[in-house]
């Protein structure tokens, strides 16, 4: 529990539970990730990337809305960050939401996102 850490030590907790709860999400855990991620959020609430972890992990179990809720709050805290609208598209087009994923996909390029796979979903007509 990231409230048990003392300040100094408070950090590192955090950077862990980050790095257990992308392991979590990647060996395909995502309710046990999205757990972590949760409890890192409550003591941590405006770091963006959480927000970014959490979502995906949502998108994986197939739960759209609460990553909807997620991707939201991170483009609200990131507005920047084209990680976050490529994400987006991902969620609209696991649900066939082409049009708009597309949109998503063009504004994550705009703003410096490098991805051959973002390219090629624009350029399909």
């Amino acid at each position: 529990d990231l409230h048990l850490c003392d300040r100094r030590q408070r950090q590192m907790c955090i950077r862990d539970s980050i790095g257990f709860a992308s392991l979590l999400k990647v060996m395909g855990y995502y309710p046990e990730a999205i757990e972590v991620y949760s409890q890192v959020i409550r003591v941590n609430p405006e770091k963006e990337i959480l927000y970014v972890g959490r979502a995906e992990a949502y998108l994986f179990a197939g739960q759209y809305a609460k990553a909807d809720k997620d991707i939201e709050k991170a483009i609200e805290l990131a507005p920047d960050d084209p990680v976050v609208y490529v994400l987006r598209a991902l969620g609209k087009l696991a649900r066939y939401e082409r049009e708009s994923a597309k949109a998503d996909l063009k504004r994550a390029v705009e703003l410096g996102y490098d991805s051959k796979e973002a390219e090629r979903l624009l350029e399909e007509e």
